[in-house]
């Protein structure tokens, strides 16, 4: 493997492992957590941002102390801003995923073999879809399900 490439683009052969097995390794999973966290704080920085100069760009049109006709480029840029901080506003709102605390309906288990690329080996791909809801699965669990075996998950 080649560790120059590995450096460069911050990898370890745990996390390569991982991936092939279409997963996350628990360090990805950490740094992947650590920049959500920092992307919602830029977020909102810009989202008061853009909203602050909304309010100091229509503030005097709100208070009537201007007319929009004679100043429209100032009151179309706070427009802009204001619908943006909005559209933010729901980026944030949106980005949280449901977490799954119940489903139910009868469940198909999906086998689905993924190729290889240039000299990487193929894989499988073991899932169970309930209703809208697909979970990624292991093998010896997806084995378990089509021999008939009852599982209850809490």
């Amino acid at each position: 493997m080649n560790t120059e490439l590995m450096e460069a683009f911050d990898f370890t052969a745990e996390d390569l492992a991982s991936n092939e097995l279409n997963r996350l390794s628990p360090r990805q999973a950490q740094r992947f957590a650590k920049n959500r966290k920092r992307d919602i704080v830029v977020l909102i920085i810009f989202m008061l941002g853009f909203a602050a100069v909304a309010v100091f760009l229509l503030l005097p049109f709100i208070r009537q102390e201007q007319s929009i006709s004679s100043n429209l480029g100032r009151f179309i840029f706070g427009v802009v801003l204001a619908i943006l901080s909005l559209l933010i506003f729901l980026v944030l709102l949106k980005r949280e995923e449901p977490v799954v605390k119940s489903v139910q309906g009868k469940a198909q288990f999906v086998q689905k073999e993924i190729p290889g690329v240039e000299d990487r080996s193929g894989y499988t791909e073991y899932s169970v879809v309930i209703g809208e809801h697909k979970f990624a699965i292991e093998m010896d669990k997806y084995e378990a399900f089509n021999q008939g075996h009852i599982y209850t998950v809490l």
